[in-house]
């Protein structure tokens, strides 16, 4: 009995050393599992985070536009604008430098001054004695507000045009 004592617990101490290694083994595996899985899980959130700034810059993108189209629309509507109205403009859509290209920028400048422009055609052609009806200056400023006014309609109907390449969320 006492010689089979020996081999016994020879056995016993090989399945526990096996059993340990096997643990480990498997401990090892499941590491490099939560490592994988950690690292894509960090993927995940980097791309999350990135459709996010996508979004914020989407969203800020499409407020200028939409502030622009309806300055467009109200010239379009009233052949004028109130000079507070366009300060207000200017100030909801300084941010358009940081936002877009040159390209916006300026067009936001033009629009700016032609409306400028319009409004001040506008009250000038109201005074009947700095112009009077069918002279030759009066019928230039007139032909001159008709011009922006055509430029406003113009620019209102193909507004969207201008803004696609950075209002396309792909492209972002």
């Amino acid at each position: 009995m006492t010689g089979l004592l020996t081999p016994l617990i020879a056995i016993i101490a090989a399945y526990i050393a096996y059993q340990q290694y096997y643990s480990n083994k498997k401990q090892g595996e499941l590491k490099l599992e939560l490592e994988a899985a950690n690292s894509e899980l960090e993927n995940n959130r980097l791309k999350i985070e990135e459709y996010r700034l996508k979004l914020d810059l989407y969203e800020k993108r499409y407020n200028i536009f939409d502030k622009i189209k309806k300055l467009l629309l109200k010239i379009n509507k009233d052949a004028e604008i109130d000079i507070t109205e366009l300060a207000d403009f200017m100030a909801e859509t300084n941010e358009c430098k940081f936002l877009f290209d040159k390209d916006i920028e300026s067009y936001r400048d033009e629009t700016i001054k032609k409306a400028l422009d319009i409004t001040h055609l506008r009250e000038e052609l109201k005074d009947k004695t700095l112009f009077p009806v069918k002279s030759q200056n009066r019928n230039d400023k007139v032909k001159i507000c008709s011009d922006l006014t055509t430029w406003f309609t113009f620019e209102y109907e193909n507004i969207e045009a201008r803004f696609k390449k950075y209002l396309n969320f792909k492209n972002l």
